[in-house]
């Protein structure tokens, strides 16, 4: 997309130093440049971004409001089992239908942390409830790995 055309010959002070006639930015975005010409092709650019980016990453906050709800904790805690039932598999203790069955576990204590996490605070009756899931899960991955 060309939006100006240099013409080195207009600007006959030397501070223009670029060896080609076409540009496909503004004048001024040239390193070096000290003429400082804007265009209305750079204000149109401008328009656009301010148009198109800016609501994008407001949509993308608004979206990834879950994100704010903090729960280190919790995710420590499932990124230690994950690293369990991976270390089972390694070892051989866990077989492969044994590690899908674990691994759906997994995902339903990550359902109820998004679900908690849905509204933007987790609730500590939630908090509990999430606690309690990962015992049960815990407590299946200990049997697994030691039948």
């Amino acid at each position: 997309m060309s939006l100006n055309v240099c013409n080195p010959a207009r600007f006959r002070d030397s501070a223009h130093s670029c060896s080609s006639s076409f540009h496909s930015s503004c004048a001024c975005s040239l390193a070096g440049c000290r003429h400082g010409v804007v265009t209305a092709a750079t204000a149109t650019q401008r328009r656009i971004v301010i148009k198109t980016v800016i609501p994008a990453s407001l949509a993308l906050a608004i979206t990834c409001g879950t994100s704010f709800a903090g729960t280190p904790l919790i995710n420590a805690r499932q990124n230690a089992q994950a690293h369990r039932i991976y270390n089972g598999i390694y070892s051989g203790r866990i077989s492969f239908p044994e590690s899908q069955k674990l691994a759906q576990g997994q995902a339903h204590v990550q359902n109820l942390e998004n679900q908690a996490k849905a509204d933007g605070f987790v609730t500590p009756l939630e908090r509990a409830r999430i606690h309690a899931a990962q015992n049960i899960q815990s407590a299946r991955i200990f049997l697994k790995k030691h039948n």
